[in-house]
């Protein structure tokens, strides 16, 4: 059998060299189309320029805003318990709580159409940052998932909340919970 022998599927004749070929085009084709890409008109991509467009979009998605950590007066045992209590208050339902590192996880579901649904995740850590002064880092995410129909699966979109507002709301809560904790003692 020579190196070059024809065969026949569905009618049609072809070489296995010409087949070889075709097998071998169909990835570097993959290949060639997933490393090329299209200029950017970002600053970021400028010449001499040091950081890469993609990195900044990609820390800017995932990391919270500057205005989601703040300090607060108390020490960082009641301020937990008050982060605990304000992410009640809120509608949230603690799923761990870790004293010992200063975490909280809290999550809330809420039905948002027809046939899908709103889960929005509060994270807060709390450390010391002097006596008396404890620093609170939030997250808050939301996650919005649509209902499949007959021809699509259901799907899921997780996103880091940017909306300062939100953020505003559970601090307030929270130094309202310190207040009338201290005035308490």
């Amino acid at each position: 059998m020579s190196s070059n022998s024809e065969f026949r599927f569905a009618g049609t004749s072809c070489s296995t060299s010409r087949a070889r070929l075709t097998l071998l085009g169909v990835p570097a084709t993959l290949l060639g189309l997933a490393l090329s890409g299209c200029a950017s008109t970002d600053s970021a991509s400028a010449p001499g320029n040091s950081s890469s467009g993609l990195s900044t979009i990609i820390t800017s998605r995932w990391t919270p805003p500057a205005f989601a950590t703040r300090p607060v007066t108390g020490e960082p045992t009641a301020v937990l318990d008050a982060c605990v209590n304000t992410a009640n208050a809120l509608g949230y339902s603690v799923s761990r709580l870790d004293g010992a590192r200063g975490r909280i996880s809290a999550t809330r579901r809420q039905t948002a159409l027809f046939d899908s649904a709103r889960e929005d995740t509060l994270e807060v850590t709390v450390s010391v940052v002097a006596p008396g002064t404890s620093q609170v880092a939030l997250v808050l995410r939301e996650t919005i998932e649509t209902g499949g129909t007959d021809r699509s699966a259901p799907t899921a979109t997780a996103s880091l909340v940017r909306d300062r507002p939100r953020y505003d709301i559970f601090f307030a809560r929270l130094e309202e919970g310190l207040l009338v904790a201290a005035n308490a003692r």
